[in-house]
């Protein structure tokens, strides 16, 4: 009752189908019936025509290829139909699964790894589909054929009907014991694949780690133990269901020669005509049939049930993010005075499971139309402060302002709009550099920006040559995760395109990594610059262990263990902050040769 229970969330994927799906049961009935005619045509064929002469044999034969004609052609049209109407529940239900995904909370996709995610968006789905749609169409088909041919055996010879039924405990008592084991193993291979798919897709996008590490044969290793735990569990499975399909097969052989034996002994003292015990068999043949296909049914229900838990678990059972519809107006339009500060902090807290408490009561105020730096030790939280801002990671104390508002009753779309990240390992998308820069637009949006807005962008940010050089330009596939371009040149990239976006408050994490000091520099200068166009009220956030360019900051945020410590520009941090000296005298010791891009 429980798996049924979690099917109830395809049952909307399916209902804008409900007429035609009826259709295709309604064909199914009409082409099962024709073709369950056909032995007792051949009773009458022999009994009432070759024996006692009683129909002519053109009439029976002409109906009979007659029947078989339209059987054929109802069920040709009935798969065709079904065909489409399966590929189309199929698509709405991976588009639909792709964006629940999607709106899962950031932590889900460090919890999980990406091939897990992928296999259950595949395959777990395909079984479900597959179950859903012709599962429902093979119950009803065969149950209406046990039910027609249930009733021609008891009209034909009802006697010879309960010896037929001598076995049934046997096939009844195999399916109830085997299907505990077949969800077990199931279980087991779905988890099998999902780690290879994992390990592949982990090996191939960390190659040049692989390559540089010589690590191919132990990463091949891995894939190979991998495969083998996924052959030895596949062949454990395949004995059972052989043993669950092969027993009852064995039971019907049984059965089929018992009545045969018995039957025989009634045509021979002639208390049954041959006619009728051919037809008898004949639908004792099909009786069987529909009977092992819904125990086949049943086994497949099983294994459709462990994917229902893997798809039920990623659908009901993960945090979705908080997406807000309320629209508010945001201070950075309302006018020229800007008194309000940017963002503001106040007693913001984060406990994790495992961590502990990696923000401590952080109190920050970022204000307008300056440019702030948050500096610190390697493990600080930085990273962790700057997902809270735009809701990428809940908070478990305090409040969180934007522009003055409160940024859990801001939309998502609208806060990711105002608040642009820029990561220091940033993700390309295997495309062309246009495609990576209007990442987010949507297509109204990409209309109505011009070339002189998108170059403007790469031109403050210092891409603009580079791309210009390449020979289709910003139609240059970069490869995937933009292999193409060296580290600055796809920090550069990102930037241009958060540029694009023009947003209210820019962050920048570690993103100048791969720049020198000197492009750096340049690039905060043009930043700043960019600051001062526009709607007036925006700000700027860097995140950077160099410490080169914080002379050019109106505002320095220390942070360690956690939390803000102290505050202020540069010369005053300098002369008061026993932490802020030990972190420039460790940037000058450090000899770092300049990366020249």
């Amino acid at each position: 009752m429980r798996t049924l229970f979690s099917l109830k969330w395809i049952i909307p994927f399916i209902k804008p189908y409900r007429v035609v799906l009826a259709f295709i049961i309604l064909v199914a009935i009409c082409s099962t019936t024709l073709s369950l005619s056909y032995p007792f045509l051949s009773k009458i064929l022999i009994d009432d025509v070759l024996i006692n002469n009683k129909y002519e044999l053109q009439t029976v034969l002409l109906i009979g290829v007659g029947m078989m004609m339209t059987g054929v052609l109802l069920q040709a049209v009935n798969s065709f139909i079904y065909l489409r109407i399966t590929l189309l529940i199929l698509k709405s239900l991976r588009v639909d699964f792709f964006g629940r995904i999607q709106r899962n909370v950031y932590d889900f996709f460090i919890q999980n790894k990406v091939g897990d995610i992928t296999t259950r968006l595949n395959g777990d789905l395909n079984e479900i589909q597959s179950f859903v749609t012709d599962g429902a169409l093979q119950f009803i088909t065969n149950l209406l054929t046990l039910s027609f041919i249930t009733g021609m055996l008891i009209f034909l010879d009802w006697k010879l009907f309960l010896y037929a039924l001598i076995f049934i405990p046997v096939l009844l008592g195999s399916l109830l014991y085997f299907r505990p084991k077949i969800i077990n193993w199931t279980r087991k291979i779905r988890e099998h694949h999902s780690d290879i798919q994992a390990h592949m897709i982990e090996t191939f996008s960390n190659i040049r780690l692989i390559k540089l590490s010589a690590a191919e044969e132990q990463q091949g290793e891995k894939l190979n133990q991998k495969i083998i735990r996924l052959n030895r569990d596949t062949l454990s499975l395949s004995i059972i269901q052989s043993l669950a399909e092969g027993i009852p097969r064995t039971a019907i052989g049984f059965s089929t020669g018992f009545v045969f034996l018995v039957g025989g002994s009634n045509v021979i003292d002639e208390s049954m005509t041959l006619g009728s015990l051919l037809a008898f068999i004949t639908y004792l043949g099909r009786f069987y049939s529909p009977i092992q296909s819904l125990a086949g049914l049943y086994l497949r229900f099983q294994r459709v049930h462990v994917s229902v838990d893997r798809i039920h678990e990623f659908i009901y059972n993960s945090e979705k993010e908080d997406t807000k519809t309320k629209e508010t107006v945001s201070y950075g339009t309302k006018g020229t005075s800007y008194d309000f500060t940017l963002l503001e902090y106040n007693q913001v807290s984060k406990w994790t499971g495992t961590a502990g408490q990696t923000l401590i009561n952080v109190n920050l105020n970022l204000r307008p139309n300056a440019i702030a730096a948050l500096i610190g030790p390697s493990g600080a939280g930085k990273t962790t402060l700057v997902d809270t801002m735009v809701r990428l990671t809940p908070i478990t104390g305090g409040t969180i302002r934007f522009q003055g508002e409160d940024i859990s009753e801001i939309p998502l779309s609208r806060l990711r709009r105002e608040i642009v990240i820029v990561s220091q390992e940033q993700e390309m998308l295997n495309g062309t550099i246009i495609d990576n820069l209007l990442i987010g637009f949507s297509d109204l949006e990409k209309r109505q920006l011009t070339q002189a807005e998108i170059e403007r962008c790469c031109e403050q940010t210092g891409i603009l040559g580079v791309i210009q050089s390449l020979p289709d330009q910003f139609e240059t596939v970069v490869g995937q995760r933009g292999k193409r371009l060296s580290g600055g040149e796809k920090q550069r990239l990102a930037i241009a395109g958060a540029l694009l976006k023009n947003p209210v408050l820019l962050i920048l994490d570690e993103a100048t990594s791969g720049l020198d000091q000197i492009s750096e520099r340049q690039l905060f200068l043009a930043l700043k610059e960019w600051m001062g166009t526009g709607p007036m009220g925006k700000g700027i956030l860097i995140i950077s262990h160099r410490l080169s360019s914080m002379k050019l900051m109106d505002q320095i945020l220390l942070f360690e263990d956690g939390q803000v410590v102290d505050q202020g520009k540069h010369g005053a941090l300098e002369e008061r902050s026993i932490l802020y000296q030990e972190l420039v005298k460790s940037e000058f010791k450090r000899e770092v040769p300049a990366n020249f891009d």
